[in-house]
């Protein structure tokens, strides 16, 4: 039996923060979904995600009654007959249309939900924190939750690695007799900003972290306290951008699309936005085969992946394209990103793997391939 869900428009839970709902044209429609046996969903609006915990198929006998075929059913579509006295088959959840947003369960990771859009691909938490909220706790907080190195020493160490590709990626782009700056969304201890200094580079870095806005001035980099918004509110800098860059920070975004838009707002015609961050692929295969063979176990870290509530959003390939193109940007290049080199050897030997597996596939079947932790993304203006 098909539950339909109220009739009030979909809220802001329900809808995926990449694609807003998957195609285009399908936005502002609604949704009805079939059964209630997954954990974390209830035949309800999508915040539901949050509230709901009973177990898989354990529904009351009530609901069982009624989402569950009784005896033999009537020819199939495809002409097929069922087979008399055959097992009745379990009721999965599952969305029949694209009308009510377009989130899925995925799991829980240290009391807060994550879902994944079934248009485009994408995980994200579910609620999305705000803007305010995560703004205090990167500003009072972040230095020290440890999803960060608590010393710039440790930070840059783990990190040489990926710091200097993505540098040496971003001066293949950027010219250095172009005295225009390279710009850094969320600069952390400063390690990304010294090597692109290193090859000669103007920088500027903008970082919320009080404590680490501090300590990356004390290394020696020009960098001030605060996002875009302090980018923009500032004429003096104004003309004086040639490329953005953002190394593990995408992902820690409420709202990608607008970073995006304010980025292209200043980007020149010739400027380069650089993107480095997970992706939806592999933590979404992790948490479907997770929630099919132990669906009351939290979700794995996966190697800092699933971090809320830090980690707000992890977009699909086709996701980061949707982006770009509702802000007059095309991406122009998609690189399997390179991993960082922990310093605890098993860790550090699965970080190799994953990058080996990763740059492999990639090369061979290109984006298609589902085992790529992170990627780079090289966006300019369409046209």
């Amino acid at each position: 039996m098909e539950t339909s869900l109220p009739s009030s428009p979909a809220s802001a839970e329900d809808m995926c923060v990449v694609c807003q709902g998957g195609d285009p044209t399908q936005v502002g429609q609604r949704t009805t979904w079939v059964g209630n046996s997954l954990p974390f969903m209830a035949t309800g609006p999508a915040s539901s995600l949050v509230d709901a915990g009973q177990s898989p198929a354990r529904g009351s006998e009530a609901e069982q009654s009624e989402t569950r075929p009784k005896g033999p059913q009537p020819d199939s579509p495809d002409g097929r007959r069922a087979k008399r006295g055959a097992r009745e088959p379990r009721v999965v959840p599952h969305y029949v249309d694209t009308r009510q947003g377009s989130l899925l369960p995925l799991g829980r990771r240290k009391g807060s939900a994550y879902a994944y859009c079934f248009q485009c691909g994408s995980v994200q938490l579910v609620p999305l924190p705000t803007k305010e909220k995560l703004a205090r706790l990167y500003r009072e907080e972040y230095h020290e939750s440890g999803h960060y190195h608590l010393a710039a020493e440790a930070n840059e160490k783990q990190r040489r690695h990926l710091n200097s590709r993505i540098a040496s990626l971003i001066a293949s782009l950027h010219p250095s007799t172009d005295r225009r700056l390279v710009v850094e969304l969320g600069t952390g201890w400063g390690s990304l900003g010294l090597e692109i200094i290193g090859r000669g580079l103007s920088y500027l870095g903008l970082e919320p972290s009080t404590t680490m806005c501090q300590a990356a001035k004390e290394r020696g980099l020009d960098v001030r306290q605060g996002s875009l918004e302090t980018l923009e509110s500032d004429s003096a800098l104004q003309g004086r951008v040639r490329t953005f860059v953002t190394l593990s920070v995408y992902e820690h975004l409420v709202d990608q699309t607008d970073a995006l838009r304010r980025m292209a707002a200043v980007l020149p015609p010739e400027g380069r936005i650089v993107i480095q961050c997970p992706t939806a692929s592999v933590p979404r295969i992790v948490g479907r085969w997770q929630r099919r063979l132990a669906p009351r176990r939290e979700l794995p870290s996966l190697l800092g992946i699933f971090a809320p509530p830090w980690h707000v959003c992890m977009p699909s390939i086709q996701g980061v394209r949707l982006q770009a193109a509702r802000t007059g940007l095309v991406v122009e290049r998609v690189l399997a990103s390179p991993s960082g080199r922990n310093s605890r050897l098993s860790v550090r030997l699965a970080q190799i793997l994953q990058e080996t597996v990763a740059r492999s596939g990639h090369r061979l079947f290109g984006e298609g391939w589902p085992i790529s932790a992170c990627h780079i993304f090289v966006l300019r203006h369409a046209g």
